[in-house]
């Protein structure tokens, strides 16, 4: 299969939104804030390196638990891997 380079997340990937903000004893403010990107940060960049026909993704709940699967085009071996 031939390789790609998958590309570093930038800042403009990553959303931030504070999770809480607290206030000690002392007086001092805190706040927990959370880093996080979308599902379609990483749809962009599967787009950008295999081209939009070439992955495709899938759900499957296993044990209550919900797990998502991409494969990619394998031209050479003309099968999803």
């Amino acid at each position: 299969m031939k390789e790609f380079t998958i590309p570093l997340l930038t800042e403009q990937d990553i959303d931030c939104r504070v999770q809480s903000v607290s206030k000690s004893k002392s007086g001092k403010v805190g706040a927990v804030l959370l880093l996080y990107k979308d599902a379609r940060v990483d749809m962009q960049i599967l787009d950008m390196v295999f081209g939009p026909g070439n992955w495709q993704r899938t759900h499957e709940v296993i044990n209550g638990n919900l797990f998502c699967s991409i494969d990619i085009w394998d031209e050479e071996k003309k099968s999803w891997v």
